[in-house]
């Protein structure tokens, strides 16, 4: 590792090791100078990247470079191309963890990391840097036991990662609920005249009848057919006081086609029947 402050140590596994699930190849912490990049190439380990402090970046398959920053975590499978440098004017601070291992690629899939997501923009906690300092310092030692110990240490680190992993994906999938939940209250604003189903809302967000009845229910407060007429009711109020327009037609206008069905509605929402709601707001048309 071309760079500064560095402490790094490697470890050649015997011929024993390689059929163990997990060996450690090279790990370390370092300073890097203003002019150090690392690849490109391709490796035959697992590479995780831990950025401390300062910028950088990172080149990926499609060509271009991202910015590095302090948190950011990149992870790299075998044989897949990497290369990441420092920002000369302002040199990142890493760590580092190579290694490899029979059941590597299953432990690896099973905590959410893949090929096609490198790079996690503020992602490293203190207890990921703090076990990554752990598994420096044990691998310093030559003896079996701190080797033992640091491969163990290396477990604790999948672990974290795997919380944060978990941990993003909750807020990420909390914003695509959210989202979804404002594009159906979007689209019954622009469309409350209309016959509008639940199965069609359902595939305009491509979520399960009952998963999307359920959600809108906690976020929303009411379910989808009160929420819709509670709109249709809001827009007849507006057109009861301001118009014209006979009780039939107002109906049909914002989305009833019973009358009937729509005083009901309109009484259950504004204790008052169209007509005694006229009346009271608009005198002249009452």
């Amino acid at each position: 590792m071309d760079a500064e402050n560095t402490v790094e140590y490697f470890f050649a596994p015997a011929e024993a090791f390689l059929n163990s699930s997990l060996y450690i190849t090279w790990a370390g912490h370092s300073q890097c100078f203003s002019d150090f990049s690392e690849g490109p190439k391709a490796v035959d380990s697992y590479i995780m990247l831990f950025v401390l402090d300062g910028k950088g970046y990172a080149e990926f398959a499609d060509g271009k470079s991202r910015k590095l920053a302090k948190g950011d975590f990149l992870f790299y499978y075998p044989k897949q191309r990497h290369y990441y440098y420092a920002d000369p004017d302002d040199p990142m601070e890493i760590m580092w963890l190579y290694f490899h291992g029979a059941h590597s690629r299953q432990m690896m899939e099973s905590i959410g990391l893949t090929p096609e997501t490198p790079l996690y923009h503020h992602f490293v906690t203190q207890s990921i840097q703090r076990t990554m300092q752990t598994i420096i310092h044990a691998l310093g030692f030559s003896d079996d036991e701190n080797r033992l110990a640091a491969t163990g240490e290396a477990m604790v680190l999948f672990s974290y990662i795997a919380q944060s992993l978990r941990q993003r994906h909750h807020l990420k999938d909390s914003y695509k609920q959210e989202a979804a939940i404002s594009r159906v209250t979007a689209f019954i604003e622009e469309n409350y005249y209309l016959y509008i189903s639940i199965e069609t809302l359902c595939k305009y967000v491509n979520y399960s009848r009952s998963y999307l009845s359920r959600l809108f229910k906690k976020e929303v407060k009411m379910t989808i057919p009160e929420y819709i007429n509670s709109i249709r009711i809001q827009h007849a109020r507006m057109l009861i006081t301001d118009s014209q327009m006979s009780l039939r037609e107002i109906s049909l206008s914002v989305g009833f086609n019973d009358p009937y069905y729509f005083s009901k509605v309109f009484k259950k929402y504004t204790g008052l029947s169209p007509s005694d709601y006229r009346r009271k707001n608009n005198p002249q048309q009452g």
